[in-house]
């Protein structure tokens, strides 16, 4: 896990990070705080928890500054749930404002030009080589949605080079199918090659579809991250609880990261018609791409829309 450059003063706590740059924090544990602007969510250190421990101290006792309502652990009710991300920009006062989650909206089905978002707004971060089997490896990269709409995730090709000579076209694979604003997900080029390539050359998409799903707000919660020790395995297990009055459907991916801030390894699982009010218990297994990689960071990603049965 990476940590975030730390700028402290007498009465403020300011915590600076490279994703969105977004000041629009609301916490949703001790440590634990998510962006408004893209969902996104970060761990603080311990120190910086003790601080704003400190800061909503001093506003509850009356500090000599105006104090607001303390930041208290709030329901984390966004449709996607990212994990401990490296990035966002957290800004504390003793003018500590939970601000409201942001609501989704939801338009009609667009029609012709407006269906589409512009290519130059999806960039797929550069490829990182992994071996699979003997005769198998992988190319794994990142779609980040920098559109203002949610999209249904683009597929691209990708075709390897050695020695100047052309050869097979890979098959991609995507886990999650929609993407949110500021969101992004892991995808994979899958070739049979028991070593990298020379060189790739990414086939972009010829046009990015706007997603017509009606988003559901699910929740992961109780969520648990496990290493099963003297291995590379790990395991995300928590609890999808739809509390919507319409069944819901959706996945779920995991991303593991080593050192490098690289994907390590990936998972995903699945609900189907979750009925209202009801439970299901969700379990992903995940394993590094290496045994001697240290212990990684982790993320989560949640896709969920409504299943309408009465149409």
């Amino acid at each position: 896990m990476s940590k975030a450059s730390v700028k402290t003063g007498l009465n403020d706590l300011t915590v600076s990070c490279r994703q969105c740059g977004s000041a629009s924090m609301e916490r949703l544990d001790r440590k634990e705080y998510r962006c408004t602007h893209c969902g996104a969510i970060t761990v603080i250190s311990d120190d910086d928890a003790d601080r704003v421990e400190t800061l909503l101290r001093n506003a509850l006792h009356g500090s000599p500054s105006t104090a607001a309502n303390p930041l208290g652990p709030t329901r984390l009710s966004q449709v996607r749930t990212i994990a401990l991300t490296v990035g966002a920009l957290l800004f504390f006062s003793v003018f500590l404002i939970v601000l409201p989650s942001r609501s989704r909206r939801h338009s009609s089905v667009p029609t012709g030009h407006d269906s589409v978002v512009p290519l130059s707004q999806v960039v797929l971060s550069p490829l990182q080589w992994k071996q699979g089997s003997s005769w198998e490896g992988t190319y794994t990269g990142l779609v980040y949605n920098h559109s203002g709409f949610t999209i249904e995730v683009p597929r691209y090709g990708l075709t390897t080079y050695r020695k100047g000579l052309k050869g097979d076209t890979a098959i991609f694979d995507s886990d999650i199918q929609t993407l949110q604003p500021g969101e992004y997900t892991a995808v994979k080029f899958r070739v049979i090659s028991s070593e990298p390539h020379d060189r790739y050359e990414v086939e972009p998409p010829t046009e990015i579809d706007k997603s017509t799903d009606e988003i559901a707000n699910v929740v992961l919660s109780q969520a648990q991250f496990v290493h099963q020790q003297g291995t590379a395995e790990y395991r995300l297990i928590g609890v999808v609880q739809n509390t919507f009055n319409r069944p819901v459907t959706g996945q779920v991916q995991l991303m593991l990261y080593d050192g490098n801030k690289q994907v390590a390894g990936t998972a995903s699982g699945y609900f189907s018609d979750i009925r209202p009010g009801e439970k299901a218990l969700l379990s992903l297994n995940a394993s590094l791409d290496g045994k001697d990689l240290p212990v990684p960071t982790y993320e989560y990603l949640m896709n969920a829309h409504f299943t309408d049965r009465t149409r």
